[in-house]
This record gives structure tokens, C-alpha cells and sequence, in this order.
């Protein structure tokens, strides 16, 4: 998330959801191998609101996945069982 690259698309993505419903999506078979999260940990606390689409008229909301941390207004990624 600190890349010239990932600013330039996080930056081109809110643009275009000012403007109009958007919506963003992963192809993982398994859901949890996604990195998408990171994304969506970004715009949270960015202040964007987001859904997961769970199926016709159901929406929930996403809540940071572990081992996603807030310090000082950053998003952080850290486990102690990685040390």
C-alpha cells in the first residue's frame, strides 16, 4: 500500500466511486487467500463504507480481518507469531 502504483489505482478507484455505484471483486476459489482485504482495510479507513455482496438483497459489512491493525491513523499488518 506504500507503492507509487498502489496509490496511483487506490487514488483512480475512489474517483470513480464518487461519481458512481462501484464495485470490486475477487476471483479466489477460496475467499480467504484474497488480498483484496487489504484493499478494503484501505478504504475503510479512508472513510469509505464497504459491503460484501452476500446474495439478492443481502449486504454485510466489512469489518478489518486480522492481523490488520490500526497505529497512529495507518493501517499496519503485523503478527506476533511471525516473529
Amino acid at each position: 500500500m506504500e507503492t507509487v502504483e498502489f496509490k496511483q489505482a487506490i487514488t483512480a478507484l475512489e474517483q470513480l466511486a464518487l461519481v458512481q455505484c462501484t464495485v470490486i471483486m475477487c476471483s479466489e476459489v477460496v475467499w480467504r487467500h484474497c488480498q483484496l482485504a487489504t484493499i478494503l482495510n484501505y478504504l475503510k479507513l479512508n472513510g469509505w463504507h464497504v459491503w460484501y455482496i452476500m446474495g439478492l438483497g443481502r449486504v454485510k459489512a466489512h469489518h478489518y480481518n486480522s492481523p490488520a491493525r490500526i497505529a497512529d491513523g495507518k493501517l499496519i499488518y503485523h503478527s506476533p507469531n511471525l516473529l
